[in-house]
């Protein structure tokens, strides 16, 4: 794995669902009408592919920490994601790390020892298990194929972020179910702004056509895959 340095991503996503009947073009068409200061530059498709990885007993994911590879623009990263099992208001942002770059053939459980001390930071409270051996058991459980369609939105400030428009295909691997979903994702600056801010609200209050889902990639296919499950764990939890 090149570049072995953990990193945090520079941007956080927030999804979006598509309601009803509506289109791509028209939901580009609000936001060029209500973007007055903005530029929006497109910068073609792309396909990105995420691969989740767990154990048979669904361990790790279980624990709230999400191991995947991300594959785009011909390199695979290898991407940590520590996400709040809580729900409603008091569900907290995800942690994102980067890890570095993967060869092809190359498989988290590669690299159990670098995956172990990213999760062991990211908790306050230890873990009594070896980590680092559950890792090193972990297959793929859900693939996520995405095609993109990318704009660059630049504001006469200097901020920037992106425009996605999706067509996402979510599949567990061991089954072979499919379920797909059309969406549109922002990618924001990490640091709270007011710009990011404005643009959410003028989503909220302007482009009818589309719904928050501010859900990781894992949390969106357990909604799709397996709503059944996910619905007696909320039911669990709201008894608690």
């Amino acid at each position: 794995m090149e570049n072995k340095e953990k990193e945090f991503e520079n941007y956080r996503e927030c999804h979006y669902v598509l309601l009803g009947f509506s289109q791509f073009k028209d939901i580009l068409a609000k936001f060029v009408e209500n973007l007055k200061f903005y530029r929006l530059k497109p910068l073609g498709k792309s396909n990105t592919q995420e691969i989740i990885y767990d154990v048979p007993e669904r361990t790790i994911t279980d624990a709230g920490v999400i191991i995947s590879s991300i594959k785009e623009g011909g390199k695979r990263y290898l991407r940590i994601k520590k996400i709040s099992l809580l729900q409603g208001e008091l569900k907290r942002p995800t942690k994102t790390y980067v890890l570095g770059q993967l060869y092809d053939e190359e498989e988290p459980k590669d690299y159990s020892m670098q995956i172990s001390q990213v999760i062991d930071n990211s908790f306050t409270m230890k873990f009594t298990i070896d980590i680092d051996e559950v890792v090193q058991k972990t297959e793929p459980i859900i693939e996520v194929d995405i095609e993109n369609i990318k704009y660059n939105m630049i504001c006469g400030t200097g901020y920037r972020a992106e425009l996605l428009f999706e067509n996402a295909t979510y599949k567990d691997i061991e089954s072979g179910r499919k379920v797909e979903r059309q969406g549109v994702t922002l990618r924001l600056p990490i640091e709270p702004c007011k710009e990011s801010d404005d643009l959410l609200s003028m989503i909220d209050h302007k482009i009818c056509e589309i719904a928050p889902y501010n859900l990781t990639r894992f949390e969106i296919a357990q909604k799709l895959l397996y709503p059944k499950v996910v619905e007696e764990e909320q039911a669990d939890q709201s008894d608690e």
